[in-house]
């Protein structure tokens, strides 16, 4: 065994001390291979585990001692106390992405995600972290309306950029929106033709001519960048240069895209108009859900 002196003379030259094990390196390093490649395969177990749990598929542990399974790996592979609660949380976060494949989140798929979160006591600030929460919560407002109730808006609001009516009540809010428009544009299209007349032996004249005809065609047009809100009366835009509402009973129907929707007002002059949300299942289903109670 190496004295102290020898330690810290191993410190001094450049030697370190693994991070995981404890014991010098050798190298100036902070953690052996060996070592790090154990950590990382534990702590995946753990959240392997977690998850399994968390999605309730697991035949082996059960949620009351998950915690002391994940707790013999951890000891084993190095793995420490903060990072088995990031795991569950990460596991809760995974647990809400399996059931939300579907983009529906049930009553008894919501109750087991808050029991898993009560019984390790971990908190809504904790949970806001994950990427996941957000798609959480669309998951119970996009349940309630589709089951004809229409929830209040709980985020934060920001400063509403717009003044809602006495009798709606804001949904959702979408930040960062960007704008599209479809307009018709109108371009001339041409095509010459050519003709040769015989004057004398071996001489000839040419004449042409040119054709041109209006052709119209559709392109989508980029117009602003904004916020998009969605009321129990309204879907509301607000851009730097581009502000306007339009009454929910007054769309004639919803596009769904991949990453937002589009909405084609009941009028013969109207066009479509195409919001890029980043969530284009979410946001074509919740206004075609609302608009369905709009009066």
């Amino acid at each position: 065994m190496k004295s102290n002196r020898n330690h810290e003379m191993e410190r001094f030259h450049g030697g370190g001390i693994c991070i995981y094990c404890g014991k010098p390196t050798g190298l100036a390093n902070n953690q052996h291979s060996a070592c790090a490649e154990m950590h990382d395969w534990g702590r995946s177990q753990i959240i392997s585990l977690a998850t399994s749990v968390a999605q309730g598929n697991s035949q082996e542990v059960s949620i009351e001692n998950l915690y002391n399974s994940m707790k013999k790996i951890a000891n084993n592979f190095f793995v420490s106390e903060a990072e088995i609660r990031e795991s569950l949380i990460i596991a809760w976060g995974q647990a809400v992405d399996h059931f939300m494949s579907d983009g529906y989140l049930s009553r008894q798929e919501e109750a087991y995600l808050h029991y898993f979160a009560n019984y390790f006591g971990i908190n809504q600030e904790e949970l806001k972290l994950h990427k996941s929460y957000e798609k959480f919560i669309k998951g119970i407002v996009l349940r309630e309306v589709m089951e004809g109730r229409i929830p209040r808006y709980s985020g934060p609001l920001g400063g509403l950029p717009v003044n809602l009516q006495r009798d709606e009540s804001l949904v959702w809010i979408f930040r960062g929106v960007e704008y599209y428009e479809k307009v018709t544009r109108r371009r001339r299209v041409g095509s010459s033709s050519s003709v040769s007349i015989r004057v004398a032996r071996g001489v000839y004249l040419r004449t042409s001519s040119f054709d041109s005809e209006s052709v119209e065609y559709t392109e989508t047009v980029y117009v602003d960048k904004g916020t998009l809100l969605f009321t129990t009366k309204h879907i509301y835009f607000s851009g730097k240069s581009k502000a306007f509402r339009v009454r929910l009973n007054k769309i004639a129907s919803f596009t769904p895209y991949e990453d937002g929707f589009g909405i084609h007002r009941d009028a013969q002059s109207a066009k479509p108009q195409i919001f890029v949300t980043g969530d284009g299942q979410f946001a074509y289903k919740l206004a075609l859900s609302i608009a369905r109670f709009a009066g």
